[in-house]
């Protein structure tokens, strides 16, 4: 059996040519970026076409297109195409968004209307508006202005926009004055009446100036008392044009009435008499004379009591007491007094060998005594006892030291006391009297 003849068969693959296609087009974009994809200059497209194997026929696309024109808020796209022998293809941009120019200030607005005559005086808030036709407005200033104060305070306000474009600073002009004015005394309508003292009313008018609203009306005052004890102040004020108010007070002395008197007490002791008063606090001194006595004041200072000494007992002494103040105004009330010998022994001046008795009139309601015993200006002694006499000690322990009777100069007092001691209530000086220990 004959077998088949089997053919081989070759095949050979033969890689057939790319087929040609239609032109890419790409491209890319040079500019200054803004806010919010925005450009805020001229923008260059820059295209480039791959001919992606074909013969090149025609192109719309520049090497670099130039746009400089601002663009509505939509944005704007760029187009261009190519052909080449496989045919024509076309590209476009994405929405270009530029915005080259600033945007403008329309206006600015204040958030309130003037405080007084046309002025602001305090903060006042402003804010500003504007407007742009390309990317629109972002933002404007808005702030308080709180000075300087100036008749034509001028700040100034900006717009942003939406690509970031600030516009030209604008002002806007208006009066603020925050400032009070400043006062700067007062003119009385007399100098004073006595002794740098006003002792009736008396009218001030304030004055003042400002620097910036200028002043537009001061207080008229009249003062008619209270009485004041030392200067003061009266306060007045003065006001400006913008409605800010000054107040300062003008310092005077004022006292229209004279001073009192009041618990005026004489006590006659043993060759003495004690006063005491009470006067007002705008009393500046107290002045006391003695009739019989010296032409002269036997006393003239501030104090409340006064001691009269070496007096004769039995003789009725007038005493004319005046207080005055500090303008010269007098008050003047009269007492008497009677020294009347409380001191019994030792007799005035007398000499003793021995430690004597001290003896005295007993004082009505009295419950005890305090005596004290000096030698020279140094108290040696003090005692309290319940009835009207006390014998002194050839030596004794006070205000922890031992004292003895030597020879020498002593003055003993005598005060009654009521109640009990621990009350401590004791009546005027009666009596003060010397004695000499040979």
């Amino acid at each position: 059996m004959r077998l088949p003849v089997l053919a081989a068969v070759l095949t050979v693959l033969v890689a057939a040519p790319a087929q040609a296609g239609v032109p890419l087009i790409d491209y890319s974009l040079q500019g200054t970026p803004g806010d919010n994809g925005w450009y805020v200059s001229n923008v260059t497209i820059v295209w480039s076409i791959n001919w992606n194997g074909s013969t090149p026929i025609s192109s719309t696309c520049p090497a670099a297109q130039l746009v400089q024109q601002d663009t509505p808020p939509a944005g704007v796209a760029q187009t261009c195409s190519a052909t080449n022998t496989a045919g024509t293809s076309s590209a476009s941009t994405t929405a270009l968004h530029i915005d080259r120019t600033r945007p403008t200030v329309t206006g600015a607005a204040l958030a309130r209307s003037p405080d007084h005559n046309g002025w602001f005086n305090h903060p006042v808030g402003v804010s500003w508006s504007g407007s742009d036709p390309s990317s629109g407005i972002a933002s404007c200033s808005s702030y308080p202005y709180a000075g300087p104060d100036s008749a034509t305070a001028s700040p100034a306000g900006t717009c942003r926009d939406v690509a970031g474009n600030v516009s030209a600073p604008a002002p806007t002009t208006f009066k603020y004055d925050a400032t009070p004015p400043d006062v700067s005394g007062a003119n009385p309508d007399r100098a004073p009446d006595s002794h740098g003292w006003y002792v009736r009313p008396l009218t001030l008018a304030f004055f003042a100036t400002d620097a910036t609203s200028g002043v537009d009306s001061c207080d008229t005052v009249t003062y008619q008392g209270p009485d004041r004890p030392d200067p003061f102040g009266v306060n007045g004020g003065c006001r400006d044009k913008a409605g800010n108010t000054g107040i300062e007070p003008f310092p005077i002395a004022y006292d229209a009435n004279p001073p009192t008197l009041t618990r005026l007490s004489a006590v006659g002791g043993d060759t003495v008499a004690s006063l005491s008063w009470r006067a007002s606090s705008d009393t500046k001194t107290i002045r006391i004379i003695r009739r019989p006595g010296p032409k002269k004041p036997i006393f003239q200072g501030k104090a409340q009591k006064f001691g009269d000494r070496r007096l004769r007992n039995g003789v009725r002494y007038r005493y004319i007491v005046t207080a005055i103040d500090g303008p010269g105004h007098k008050t003047t009330e009269t007492i008497r007094a009677r020294p009347t010998a409380w001191l019994l022994t030792p007799s005035p001046g007398a000499q003793r060998k021995a430690p004597p008795w001290l003896r005295w009139k007993r004082v009505k309601h009295a419950t005890y005594y305090n005596i004290q015993l000096y030698r020279g200006k140094k108290k040696i002694l003090s005692a309290w006892p319940t009835g009207p006499r006390l014998k002194l000690q050839s030596a004794w322990r006070y205000a922890g030291k031992w004292h003895r009777l030597a020879p020498g100069t002593y003055r003993w007092y005598m005060w009654p006391a009521y109640g009990t001691p621990s009350q401590r209530r004791y009546g005027r000086l009666r009596g003060a009297r010397m004695f000499r220990m040979i």
